[in-house]
């Protein structure tokens, strides 16, 4: 039996039932973004409500570097509003955040053993 829990919409409040086996990926970024197979929309609960709600209780470990990355650079994404390519060319604000971004994406994937 498939095991559902409510989520509620952020823009307009409703409640959704969602099927939990559905659920691709959600972190947060202002709201929680949630993704699943019939789509995507910002909840008001926090990553560790929805935590909570599946049952997770394990910490991510070193081995879930793939999925962190994805939810890395969605965060960005969202965060920076790029909606198409034209976005990046022409908006500063992405430009200046990418520096950051890059970090992040090292601190994640690993950075080069060398050292120069």
């Amino acid at each position: 039996m498939s095991k559902f829990i409510t989520l509620t919409d952020a823009q307009d409040g409703t409640r959704r039932r969602i099927n939990a086996d559905s659920i691709a990926q959600y972190f947060a970024s202002g709201y929680t973004m949630v993704l699943s197979e019939s789509g995507s929309f910002d909840a008001l609960e926090t990553p560790e409500q929805i935590d909570a709600m599946l049952g997770v209780t394990e910490t991510p470990t070193t081995d879930d570097r793939a999925a962190r990355l994805l939810a890395f650079c969605g965060e960005f994404i969202s965060a920076q509003r790029i909606t198409c390519p034209e976005t990046i060319a022409q908006c500063d604000r992405v430009i200046v955040a990418a520096y950051e971004f890059i970090e992040g994406v090292c601190d994640i994937a690993g950075y080069d053993a060398r050292e120069d």
